[in-house]
């Protein structure tokens, strides 16, 4: 089983590659002209505070990105790393201090269709897989978004705040090899959220776990199965509750 990224990047800041263990972790290119515009960028606008920051943050953090649409804002202190795997479409907002993480080794990244949100100390990550936000999606403050195969989210879907989905992330609990060193990338297939789908403040969505069009699931549920179209769901694990008019 190979290490995970934070062993490979301790491994490397041992044996004294500290600037090549940086360039991996947070850029994904041993470019030096391309750490040194990721630096300038983020020196001269990631803690600008006020009107003046978002102005900066608008104009440079464009140049780092594999796409981004007109329109798009970012908050203060918000963080990017492997950002040319990073797509926007137009008028995404990331709020201030979320973080936009898309590394790996062979996957595609990030991609945020128009009008996503993305709320204050969000974070939204893989790691050697993609996620995949349909446009209009809402991200609220506080959650965190993982996958190291495939999350998907429908259009217009709402996630509210502290909740976590994931796809992968899956570990040998019975193997030799500590849980810090194992890669964390064992999945049971895709996450897939549908559109117009509510997903309550502190929900938990496993690895695997599907949910249809128009379907909620209830505050501080755990799902580890599926949720069909237009249906109610909650609990710990959730169970389905009642069909909705919902999408009707």
């Amino acid at each position: 089983m190979n290490p995970g990224a934070g062993y490979k990047v301790g491994k490397a800041l041992k044996t004294g590659g500290g600037l090549r263990a940086y360039q991996d972790l947070v850029l994904g290119s041993r470019s030096l002209g391309f750490l040194l515009l990721y630096e300038l960028v983020m020196l001269c606008s990631q803690w600008v505070p006020g009107a003046l920051g978002l102005f900066l943050r608008k104009l440079l953090y464009p140049l780092l990105l594999g796409a981004c649409g007109g329109g798009c804002l970012f908050g203060r202190g918000v963080g990017l790393r492997h950002p040319r795997k990073i797509f926007l479409g137009r008028g995404v907002v990331v709020d201030d201090h979320a973080l936009l993480d898309a590394k790996g080794e062979g996957n595609r990244g990030l991609f945020l269709g128009d009008g996503v949100f993305i709320g204050r100390n969000a974070i939204v990550y893989t790691k050697g897989g993609d996620i995949e936000l349909a446009p209009g999606v809402n991200v609220s403050h506080n959650c965190e978004l993982f996958s190291s195969n495939l999350l998907t989210i429908g259009q217009g879907t709402f996630i509210a705040a502290y909740a976590y989905l994931l796809s992968g992330g899956e570990y040998d609990l019975d193997s030799a090899v500590p849980l810090a060193q194992q890669s964390g990338t064992h999945s049971r297939g895709p996450t897939r959220i549908g559109q117009n789908v509510w997903i309550a403040a502190h929900c938990v969505v496993a690895d695997g776990a599907q949910m249809g069009d128009h379907a909620v699931l209830g505050a501080g549920s755990v799902l580890l199965g599926e949720v069909p179209a237009a249906h109610l769901a909650a609990g710990a694990p959730a169970r389905v509750i009642r069909p909705l008019d919902r999408g009707a």
